[in-house]
């Protein structure tokens, strides 16, 4: 249905940066960032809302996303 779910942006040398989900994470559907360190996967998150810096930076995207 074209709904926003998932985006990764990636550094010079085409490690990832971070993640931006949009799906349920602690029983709730949010839209939230997954950091990268050493091209790994952090499982802690932070929930992005209008107004944060990264949700101001990629809103076009997030197309059917409720907040």
């Amino acid at each position: 249905d074209g709904t926003f779910y998932q985006f990764i942006t990636f550094d010079e040398n085409c490690m990832p940066k971070y993640a931006i989900d949009y799906s349920t994470h602690n029983s709730r559907i949010s839209l939230h960032v997954h950091y990268y360190k050493n091209g790994e996967r952090s499982h802690e998150v932070e929930y992005i809302k209008p107004g944060d810096r990264l949700y101001e930076k990629h809103k076009k995207l997030f197309k059917g996303v409720k907040i």
